[in-house]
């Protein structure tokens, strides 16, 4: 199909850069001041030949006005890169707007994965430890709870091994109650190490919990959380950092096979950094 810059298709749709710029500063008249941050991400997504046809794309209304994928359309044409895009045009601007105020949709919502409500939480805890997210929205340095969904769903597209660990994160915490947001995280990180080789002996000594020297980390770190009364302290929203710096500790003791004899968290100290990550 010929389609030329100032059409409004419907379909899977090859949107060139000059189609997404006239697209972007033409048709989107009432959505939010574009988040230059998100564009820019996108965009290098793009250029890497990293960005996949999904449900999510552009859609108009019925007067032709974007409802959604501003930042896609700014992403096309920072990147200079004709991208495959559904498009959906005609859609009455009503209904859009019962979506978003009557049931807002979260980042976990649009994520295609059985356990997509940690995969989500973990990229915010990502987002503010990497520095990828920041602001007055970022609680401890590790958790970026104002994130918007758009922010959410490019990190967890940008770390696939979120899902990758996912499962194995919530087995873990329903054998220990080490909470998942953080656990995955920092697995996810560790994965893009020199240590990724010891995940899989981390994952299998928490999840079974058997044959675990006095000073293993896995056994302190379970034991931190074994108790019911010191697991609620640690896995309520205002605990967020002395879980992160807690799982961070005895990880990369683990990682370095490195014995311990305790396992503590201060207020004063700084967050730990993943060994061998650099990103």
């Amino acid at each position: 199909m010929s389609l030329t810059c100032c059409t409004i298709p419907s379909g899977d749709v090859l949107v060139t850069p000059p189609m997404a710029g006239h697209w972007f500063q033409d048709h989107n008249k009432s959505n939010r001041k574009p988040s230059k941050h998100i564009i820019a991400k996108y965009a290098q997504t793009m250029r890497e030949g990293r960005w996949l046809l999904t449900h999510q794309g552009i859609a108009f209304d019925d007067l032709d006005l974007l409802l959604d994928g501003q930042h896609r359309l700014g992403a096309i044409v920072l990147a200079n890169t004709p991208i495959m895009m559904h498009v959906s045009s005609g859609i009455s601007r009503d209904t859009f707007a019962v979506l978003d105020t009557g049931f807002k949709r979260s980042a976990a919502h649009l994520i295609n994965h059985p356990h997509r409500i940690v995969i989500a939480a973990a990229a915010r805890v990502i987002g503010a430890v990497t520095g990828t997210l920041s602001g007055s929205h970022v609680s401890g340095g590790v958790y970026a709870g104002g994130a918007e969904n758009d922010q959410t769903l490019a990190i967890v597209d940008d770390w696939p091994e979120l899902a990758i660990y996912a499962a194995a994160v919530i087995r873990c915490y329903k054998n220990t109650g080490i909470p998942g947001p953080p656990h995955l995280a920092i697995i996810a990180e560790a994965a893009r190490t020199p240590y990724r080789d010891q995940i899989d002996s981390w994952l299998d000594g928490l999840i079974e919990g058997i044959n675990l020297s006095a000073s293993d980390p896995r056994r302190h770190l379970a034991k931190r959380f074994a108790n019911q009364r010191e697991r609620r302290a640690l896995t309520g929203a205002g605990a967020r950092r002395p879980a992160y710096c807690l799982i961070a500790k005895a990880w990369n003791a683990h990682a370095r096979h490195e014995p311990m004899a305790l396992l503590r968290y201060s207020d004063e100290e700084s967050v730990p950094k993943i060994v061998g990550y650099s990103g």
